[in-house]
């Protein structure tokens, strides 16, 4: 058996590899398996041929400096009965006719991800936005970008919105034909768009090359009229007439972002350069020899085969994120991995602009009309002594009808108040949309955020749909947190945006300690608001305003 002499692990499991075989828990340290790295996770195991390959997930574990260790090398611990210690070692497999000693392991003092990290880390300064680069081929490459458009992206975007991260795409071969995709614009739109989204980049490559002059085969006007009117922007270009449109996007987007003058640091931006490889053999489970659906997915140049291997062997001799041989079965698995671990090294979870986990996205500020008494009422109800609020407090409602910007208006209040960085004040935020509409996970994702805000540990709610006895638990929170606030002099912002898409907020305490604020948003039922004693109305559009919306 082996144990990992820990206070508490917590494993990620490399592709093949079943920890759970050999890894033991001898007494109190609970050890906790994940399949993806995440910021808690302390060991990764991996198997020989994915360590010596280096691939995405060994170098993140690597940079986060999270112990290593050789499915291999625990397994002929396994049979001869020794321990694994967890000192700060990156762990290498014996060869066949060493022992497990002390020798055995391999110090990573040498590894020196400080310097790793000045080299990748971005501008602080820059805008809180992850806008990702999609370069494919096209016919044989739709089933790997509708996965990345249907399920990952929707996942990051979640991710992202928790972190106050705008989070979007450019895939400029998702949802258009093939002929409408080859115009005279094509490669320039393309190394537009690679600067628009830089330093983040995901290239596909499976076994056909993409559209090139090609030896052998008739030459192509519209090709050589879009390279013509892109080397106008982009005269670089003219060296590589004979590559392909995907070709050209990588060298822009990863192998020399030095040529664009928007790249601000080279090693920066080739970290977020993420290369997937298909698995040659997958396609010929998939198609058998004959099926006329086969030559979709296989060059039938010997030129652009060339070409396309010869692209193959730069990237892997290059030090870039690469996923050599995936299928469509481990895609999923293999893309949110790495895509996570990059949003995690560049908006970590614990930042302290993540304290407003909603998003006010570019386009809700770019297109949000600022009423000033609305924000000017917000900051009243939020600035106001605990001494003169005197004990429980209702909620403060922002009421609108149906489109007026009830949520928007929160949320750019919020994220106002958030970079004033307000001595005396924590804020916490959690936006409700129609999607996610259960009290249970709503209250239990408040909770958390709640509790790691500050530190409590004593609270946790199991899962029930007894209104009643969520609200409970929601209060029974709020009073620990009422009684730091109070030793502090500090004061609570909690903020629920969207609140009104629920059917009903009964989940919710009524009324909360002084020290807290909790702001909901609400629908204009028409009735007389006048007796609820905090809210803040947002006014019908005025022609005056129309008309400043507009300018």
């Amino acid at each position: 058996f082996v144990s990992v002499v820990m206070s508490s692990a917590s494993v990620c499991v490399g592709p093949g590899v079943d920890a759970t075989d050999f890894i033991v828990n001898l007494g109190s340290a609970p050890i906790s398996f994940s399949p993806y790295i995440t910021n808690k996770t302390t060991h990764y195991v991996t198997t020989q041929k994915e360590f010596d390959q280096q691939t995405t997930r060994v170098v993140n574990a690597q940079r986060k400096n999270i112990f290593i260790v050789v499915e291999s090398f625990l397994r002929d611990c396994v049979a001869s009965q020794s321990v694994v210690d967890a000192g700060p070692y990156l762990i290498s497999p014996p060869t066949a006719d060493t022992h497990v000693t002390a020798d055995s392991f391999v110090s990573i003092k040498g590894w020196n991800p400080s310097a790793l990290e000045s080299k990748q880390t971005l501008n602080p300064n820059r805008k809180r936005e992850i806008k990702i680069f999609i370069s494919s081929t096209f016919r044989d490459m739709k089933d790997e970008r509708s996965l990345l458009v249907s399920k990952i992206f929707p996942q990051l975007n979640a991710i992202c919105q928790q972190r106050n991260v705008a989070f979007s795409f450019v895939d400029l071969r998702w949802g258009i034909t093939e002929s409408n995709a080859k115009d005279d614009k094509a490669i320039l739109k393309c190394l537009e768009h690679v600067d628009e989204c830089r330093p983040y980049f995901i290239s596909f490559l499976g076994e056909r090359y993409g559209w090139s002059q090609n030896d052998g085969f008739s030459y192509d006007e519209k090709l050589a009229d879009s390279f013509k009117k892109a080397a106008q922007k982009f005269p670089w270009i003219n060296k590589y007439k004979d590559r392909s449109v995907s070709e050209l996007e990588i060298i822009y987007g990863a192998l020399h972002p030095e040529l664009s003058p928007l790249c601000k640091s080279p090693e920066a931006n080739r970290s977020r350069s993420f290369f997937f490889f298909r698995d040659p053999l997958s396609i010929t489970k998939r198609f058998e020899l004959g099926d006329p659906e086969r030559k979709n997915y296989e060059e039938d140049s010997s030129d652009a085969h060339r070409k396309l291997r010869e692209l193959k062997e730069t990237i892997r001799a290059r030090d870039l994120p690469l996923v050599d041989g995936y299928s469509l079965e481990n895609l999923h698995e293999l893309l949110l991995n790495c895509l996570t671990s990059m949003i995690d090294l560049d908006f970590p979870a614990d930042e302290a602009a993540a304290q407003c986990s909603s998003l006010v996205s570019r386009n809700e500020i770019s297109a949000y009309y600022r009423n000033e008494s609305v924000h000017k009422a917000l900051q009243t109800f939020a600035s106001s002594s605990t001494k003169q609020r005197k004990g429980l407090q209702p909620p403060i409602l922002v009421i609108g009808g149906e489109g007026s910007g009830k949520t928007t208006t929160l949320l750019h209040w919020l994220q106002e108040r958030l970079e004033s960085a307000i001595q005396d004040e924590r804020i916490v935020s959690n936006s409700i949309t129609e999607d996610s509409l259960c009290p249970h996970s709503i209250a239990n994702d408040l909770i958390e955020k709640l509790s790691e805000n500050f530190n409590l540990s004593a609270f946790s709610l199991p899962y029930t749909q007894d209104n009643d006895e969520i609200r409970t638990c929601l209060f029974g929170v709020f009073e620990a947190i009422d009684f730091q606030l109070k030793k502090l002099n500090k004061r609570l912002i909690v903020a629920l945006p969207g609140s009104h898409h629920l059917p009903s907020c009964s989940w919710l305490p009524e009324k909360f300690p002084d020290s807290i604020r909790v702001f909901l948003t609400c629908r204009d039922t028409g009735k007389n608001n006048s007796k609820k004693p905090n809210f803040v109305i947002l006014p019908a559009w005025r022609a005056s305003d129309k008309e400043s919306f507009i300018k």
